[in-house]
């Protein structure tokens, strides 16, 4: 079995720079394909209804629809509609443009931020940065845990997680054939959580503060 972990740049003088495993975004190409289509269909419909509301012709966007101003309701569809494509359109280039990252150096965690289409770079500091953990979320039904990788700053009053840090299992076939022999629902889960304390560890050596174990108690995670 295969363990692939998150994406590691070394940036001068003493920086790495942290992103979620590469094959985690080819993994959504169907979903985001879904969503462009989702939008377009969505956005060009609800433009139609809201010109043809507003009774302004467009030839190219010429819909019929019955009785556009005939009740309050029918504006509020108007409005609606378009605000619903808006806001998850935002959403989707929001997943298909920017890119998320954790910045490491000594004393210091950074949250990045790029839009390399139009080349903007914002970084969020975490300065004194004193502590890294390694929580064991144990689900309230006591059936499984997950595990999060998470860092406390100076005057914090709660844990910051590294969000996108994760190790993914790639399985060959020899690994599915071994798992439906075995019978065994889950063949790498003490590998994953061994490479995230071991990535744990080194964040925190490269930071220059502690590493510690927690244990939690945590509602269990949504499957949607």
């Amino acid at each position: 079995m295969m363990v692939i972990g998150p994406t590691v740049v070394a940036e001068p003088p003493d920086r790495l720079v942290v992103s979620p495993p590469a094959v985690a975004r080819w993994h959504t190409v169907p979903l985001n394909l879904f969503l462009v289509v989702w939008c377009i269909f969505w956005d060009a419909g609800a433009l139609s209804l809201l010109l043809h509301w507003l009774a302004i012709e467009v030839p190219m966007w010429r819909v019929v629809w019955s009785n556009p101003r005939e009740d309050f309701g029918t504006g509020v569809v108007a409005i609606l509609f378009p605000a619903i494509g808006a806001g998850m359109s935002l959403w989707v280039l929001d997943r298909l443009v920017v890119r998320r990252a954790w910045v490491i150096e000594p004393g210091c965690i950074a949250r990045r931020t790029r839009v390399p289409l139009l080349g903007l770079v914002r970084e969020r500091r975490y300065a004194d940065v004193h502590k890294i953990e390694l929580r064991r979320g144990t689900w309230n039904s006591g059936r499984e845990h997950t595990d999060t990788l998470r860092f406390w700053a100076h005057g914090g009053r709660k844990p910051i997680e590294l969000t996108g840090v994760a190790f993914l299992p790639r399985l060959s076939i020899e690994d599915f054939k071994r798992q439906i022999e075995s019978g065994e629902s889950e063949l790498s889960g003490s590998t994953l959580d061994a490479e995230l304390a071991a990535f744990g560890e080194s964040i925190a050596t490269r930071v220059g503060v502690p590493f510690e174990r927690v244990e939690e108690r945590i509602p269990e995670p949504s499957s949607d």
